[in-house]
C-alpha cells in the first residue's frame, strides 16, 4: 500500500513539473509600425488617443512534452489588481509546433481610454488543450496625462452699481513638457486684458457679465 502511495505521489509530481516547462517569450512588440519595444519595456501610447500593437511571441516546450491545440490571447489589466480583459485570442493547433517551438505575431488595438496614465500592463498568455496557462510578462502600458485647467473665482456676485475690479486666474495641470501654453481672455460685460494666467476685470454692465477662458497648447 505505501509503495502503491509513493507511485501516485511521484506520478502527480511529474505532471506538475512537466507542465511547468512551458514558457511564453514575448519578444519584441511594434507600436504603430514605427516604435520597438524590447523583452517587457514600457509601452507608451504617449497622446495617441488609439495605438495598433504587434507582438512577437515565442512559445518554447521540452521535446518530450506533447501539447493539443491550444490558444494564444492578448490581456490587458487596468490596475495592478484588476481582472485582465481579452483583447484578442488566435487558436494554436499543436501540429504548429516544429517541434519545440512555436513563434508567430499576435495583434490587437489599444485605445488611451483603456489604461491609466501609468500603472496598466499588457501582456501573452497561452493556454493548453488541458486548460493550463502560461503567461509571459507584463509589458507596462502608458500615456500621457490629459492637461486640465481650474479657474479661480469660476462665480462671482456682482452688485448693482459695484464696479470695484475682480482677478480671475487659472491653474494649469498634466503640461507636457517642453508645450507653451497661451492664454487667451474674452469677457462680454468686463473691461480688461490680458495674455497671461490670470486677469484683473472690472464690471461695466453686471447685468450680463461673463467670462470665457480658451486655453491652448
Amino acid at each position: 500500500m505505501k509503495n502503491l502511495l509513493k507511485k501516485i505521489i511521484l506520478l502527480i509530481l511529474f505532471v506538475n513539473i512537466s507542465h511547468s516547462q512551458v514558457t511564453t517569450t514575448v519578444d519584441q512588440v511594434f507600436v504603430n509600425n514605427q516604435t520597438t519595444v524590447n523583452l517587457c519595456n514600457t509601452i507608451n501610447l504617449a497622446s495617441n488617443q488609439s495605438v495598433n500593437l504587434v507582438f512577437y511571441y515565442t512559445l518554447t516546450k521540452p521535446s518530450s512534452q506533447a501539447v493539443g491545440d491550444g490558444t494564444v490571447r492578448i490581456l490587458l489589466k487596468n490596475t495592478s489588481s484588476s481582472f485582465p480583459t481579452e483583447k484578442v485570442a488566435m487558436s494554436i493547433p499543436a501540429s504548429f509546433w516544429s517541434p519545440t517551438q512555436y513563434q508567430s505575431t499576435i495583434s490587437c488595438n489599444i485605445g488611451a481610454n483603456e489604461i491609466q496614465v501609468s500603472g496598466s500592463t499588457i501582456f501573452v498568455e497561452y493556454t493548453s488543450a488541458g486548460n493550463v496557462k502560461y503567461q509571459s510578462c507584463e509589458n507596462p502600458i502608458i500615456k500621457n496625462a490629459i492637461p486640465t485647467f481650474t479657474l479661480s473665482q469660476s462665480t462671482v456676485s456682482v452688485g448693482c452699481n459695484d464696479l470695484n475690479p475682480r482677478t480671475f486666474s487659472v491653474t494649469a495641470a498634466n503640461i507636457p513638457a517642453g508645450a507653451n501654453v497661451v492664454y487667451q481672455w474674452s469677457a462680454l460685460g468686463w473691461s480688461g486684458t490680458s495674455n497671461t494666467s490670470s486677469i484683473t476685470l472690472a464690471p461695466s454692465s453686471p447685468a450680463s457679465a461673463s467670462i470665457l477662458l480658451v486655453q491652448t497648447i
